[in-house]
């Protein structure tokens, strides 16, 4: 009898070390799996984020690029998208802000110039320092920012725009 016992026992002891045993195999296996696919998402948000710039910062950068046209060389690009936005990293300048675009030209109280982009993009004729506007291109509507007056980092003519 007792030697029965011993061996109950001695067998339990035995599957219940393969039970633990394929229990880590599985949970081994799940790991893995799980390691695979957070991995996937993350190759695929990177994806995301690399293809928000292809897209032209959410198609902010067509309406920027727009401006540039219609300033034509009266007056130069100083600054577009930077890492350095002195202080606000909301602002459309920011490589954060992945559906912004900002352009700056090197020319102070442009306003005439300010109101002829804002005419030419569909905007108010007459358009006031840090007003918006809403313009639509390729079946998105973007909110336009236009600053001639003096401000921030000095003189110049700001454009912002976002997507909304």
């Amino acid at each position: 009898m007792a030697d029965s016992r011993l061996a109950r026992w001695r067998r339990e002891r035995k599957a219940r070390r393969a039970r633990r045993a394929r229990d880590a195999k599985r949970i081994r296996r799940l790991n893995r799996a799980i390691a695979r696919r957070v991995r996937r998402l993350r190759e695929r948000a990177a994806r995301r984020r690399r293809r928000a710039s292809d897209r032209l910062w959410g198609g902010s950068r067509a309406v920027t690029n727009e401006v540039i046209r219609i300033v034509a060389g009266r007056a130069p690009v100083t600054s577009r998208k930077r890492v350095a936005t002195f202080g606000n990293p909301g602002s459309d300048h920011h490589v954060s802000q992945l559906t912004a675009d900002a352009v700056d030209f090197g020319i102070s109280n442009a306003r005439g110039l300010a109101d002829e982009i804002s005419r030419r993009l569909g905007g108010p004729h007459d358009v006031v320092d840090f007003q918006h506007f809403i313009v639509r291109r390729n079946g998105r509507d973007f909110r336009v920012q236009i600053i001639a007056g003096p401000h921030g980092t000095g003189p110049h003519l700001h454009v912002g725009v976002r997507r909304v």
